[in-house]
């Protein structure tokens, strides 16, 4: 569905991109918003067709959900909070588990921001008042800001720039441009790193940012 945000600061993105391990707590709330007394794990997805969760009930009789009925799915990743809306397709309750429809997207709320990434991509900054753009390599990104290598100093220490970065998401790049300022200026292998902190950056800018950063994290690339 794109990059959608709406006014409570939720991203939308497609089910697998939450990469939803199995055993993840769900939580079930009805439409009067009241959330059942058992709750379910996370089993698999089928994309496009349904969910299959676990009911945590010791008794069959105890199963509150009926196939028909619509609730709202919370869940907490350990990085991002996650809800949708799911209709009840099947209840097996000889095995306690049931069948969910599938959502088209899953509203994603992120809760932790310092999480830092490795990487190397190139970028582009721009120090305010320059007539042109300088490339860059960034080697580490977080949602509040970014470490750069460069052959050459891009500024001082308290210098503002606009930073430039292409960051995927669901599959595509997405350009941001971040207002940032200049921390810190050490020594590197390639020349200078520069570690630049990001300001007023949107919400919009903040959550992209956040799932970026994530999407490298479960990858592996954690700094």
């Amino acid at each position: 569905m794109g990059n959608a945000v709406n006014s409570d600061g939720l991203v939308e993105v497609n089910i697998q991109e939450l990469r939803l391990r199995p055993g993840i707590e769900l939580k079930l709330l009805d439409s009067k918003g009241n959330m059942l007394h058992h709750k379910a794990q996370f089993v698999a997805v089928f994309t496009g067709k349904s969910i299959l969760v676990s009911l945590l009930v010791e008794d069959s009789r105890k199963i509150e959900i009926h196939a028909g009925d619509t609730y709202l799915v919370r869940g907490f990743t350990g990085k991002y909070d996650f809800s949708f809306t799911s209709s009840v397709l099947q209840i097996d309750g000889a095995q306690f588990n049931a069948r969910l429809s599938c959502p088209a997207t899953v509203a994603v709320k992120f809760v932790r921001s310092h999480l830092r990434a490795a990487l190397s991509l190139e970028a582009s900054i721009m120090l305010n008042g320059a007539d042109s753009a300088t490339p860059i390599v960034i080697k580490d990104l977080s949602a509040g800001g970014a470490g750069i290598d460069s052959s050459k100093p891009i500024g001082g220490i308290g210098d503002k720039i606009t930073l430039t970065l292409p960051v995927e998401f669901e599959r595509k790049k997405v350009n941001l441009s971040l207002a940032s300022t200049i921390r810190h200026v050490t020594e590197s292998e390639s020349g200078l790193r520069t570690g630049v902190e990001f300001e007023n950056a949107s919400q919009h800018d903040k959550l992209m940012l956040h799932y970026y950063v994530h999407t490298l994290s479960e990858a592996g690339e954690v700094a």
